[in-house]
């Protein structure tokens, strides 16, 4: 035997069963309910949508080696950071 239900969002788990369900005002609170629910997941895909707009491979970093100011100033910290290793490795040989 299948027993459908109707629950509605914030009534304290308060449940419609059979033939409650179509009761005057009950039935269009569940239908209020579907509507709330169909708009929120129009809104929760619209907004996924516009994530991947923003979100893409250049986010990631993935298109790094186009950029010429970025490279330079990578440049700059790697030949830092190699005289930093030789400063501590010429520390320990002596």
């Amino acid at each position: 035997m299948l027993i459908v239900t109707s629950e509605l969002r914030g009534s304290s788990n308060y449940k419609y069963f059979g033939a409650a369900k179509n009761l005057k005002g009950v039935r269009e609170l569940l239908f209020k309910e579907n509507e709330d629910k169909k708009q929120l997941n129009i809104k929760k895909k619209k907004d996924a949508r516009n994530f991947e707009k923003v979100i893409n491979i250049h986010y990631f970093g993935y298109c790094d080696e186009a950029n010429e100011h970025l490279l330079q100033q990578e440049v700059k910290i790697q030949k830092k950071l190699e005289k930093m290793d030789l400063k501590i490795l010429k520390k320990y040989k002596h």
